[in-house]
């Protein structure tokens, strides 16, 4: 069984960005628009220099010169309310965060450029979208040269003690630390103890028992087969996918109906859901438990990554606009308003956050890097192969 419950228009933009992943066709800018010109990073971040602030100090009156910051943002509507106070206040500058969902917001971002047309200094959106479709045209610029403050450059003030850029170049970094379980299950059909790897949804009492998050998009159930390539290898995890086949698994695209029926008892258990819609239904005393499995769970950066364009329209904007979402203070006020943890270190989470959001403790989860995002076209065609007798 497949439940259809998301738009053909979002289906287009999967199979687009997956497409874009496996471009390689970097163009120079030849508009003579000031360019970010930025060095590949090193292996490890240098200590700061001893003249950051004279640095941060002409950037910052450069960045007041100009007048004004654009970024385009997947971020909600609290979010931007909260960026474009803080941003403004604390520096005078003018700040503008155009709202728009990942894909296209760099649609948008990439036909300006192509165009000749340099609006947008910043774009906010998941890792995945910078790194398969503004990074390949060569369009966005590395960010370890451009981060002054040394609150910022310090690995120590993030999370496991590295700056959490997601390629090897630094031109795109998850700075939101959510946590995503493989499985949640109804308490009163699954006792603690009974499923404790995936390799227990094999089991014969689980048959009919599962609602599997569809691994043919880019969204949580193609998250967790990448982990498990991680964990078990390419091949082994694309047996598991088929022996669940065998085991009558319901494929859905609702994230909230799918969550919804495993708390009403429908399913037992949910495989790949999105922790977000588990904890609302806990919030409203579902029987519901987060799993940890021996397996690791998972660190996702939703839609809160950031990248800077190669050609900003406002280049010291950019970089004072950067820094100050990387630190301390920024970060407090993105999450807050987000509701979701941060990956700086120094930062709590949000208050009333339940710690099914955050990292086990003794975890060490897995994280997309560049590798496995540009490896989902050929992980997500696999994956119809095998679920096509199940996607009618």
């Amino acid at each position: 069984m497949y439940m259809k419950c998301w738009s053909k228009t979002f289906l287009a933009i999967s199979v687009g960005l997956a497409s874009l992943a496996i471009l390689a066709c970097a163009q120079a800018d030849t508009t003579g628009k000031p360019t970010i010109t930025s060095a590949a990073p090193k292996a490890t971040a240098a200590a700061p220099s001893a003249g950051w602030q004279e640095k941060w100090d002409k950037t910052l009156a450069d960045a007041r010169r100009e007048g004004e910051v654009l970024v385009y943002g997947n971020v909600i509507p609290a979010t931007r309310q909260a960026l474009i106070k803080g941003f403004t206040e604390k520096f005078g500058i003018p700040l503008d965060v155009l709202i728009l969902i990942g894909p296209e917001g760099a649609a948008k971002f990439d036909a300006e450029y192509q165009a000749g047309i340099h609006r947008a200094d910043v774009v906010i959106a998941g890792p995945s979208v910078p790194l398969t479709m503004l990074k390949p045209k060569g369009e966005v610029a590395s960010l370890e040269p451009l981060l002054i403050l040394p609150e910022v450059k310090d690995p120590k003030a993030w999370a496991d003690g590295r700056i959490p850029f997601m390629d090897k170049d630094a031109m795109a970094m998850g700075f939101i630390r959510g946590y995503q379980p493989g499985v949640v299950r109804n308490t009163e059909l699954v006792k603690p103890g009974e499923i404790v790897s995936y390799k227990d949804l094999l089991k014969p009492q689980w048959k009919g028992k599962i609602i599997m998050f569809d691994p043919t998009v880019t969204c949580s159930g193609l998250a967790g087969m990448t982990s498990l390539t991680s964990f078990w290898g390419y091949d082994a995890a694309l047996d598991y996918l088929r022996s669940l086949v065998s085991q009558d698994i319901v494929v859905t695209r609702d994230y909230r109906l799918q969550v919804e029926q495993v708390s009403r008892g429908k399913y037992a258990v949910a495989l790949w859901p999105r922790a977000e819609n588990a904890i609302e239904f806990l919030d409203l005393g579902a029987p519901l438990a987060l799993m940890k499995l021996v397996e690791p769970g998972k660190i996702s950066a939703g839609a809160s990554g950031v990248s800077v364009a190669k050609t900003p329209a406002h280049p010291n904007g950019a970089v004072v606009f950067l820094n100050w979402l990387l630190s301390r203070e920024g970060q407090t006020l993105y999450s807050m308003s987000l509701n979701q943890p941060s990956s700086r270190a120094d930062v709590p989470p949000p208050a009333g956050l339940r710690p099914e959001a955050l990292v086990p403790a003794g975890e060490k989860p897995f994280m997309d890097n560049e590798e496995t995002i540009l490896a989902s076209p050929k992980l997500i065609s696999d994956n119809a192969a095998i679920l096509k007798t199940v996607m009618k």
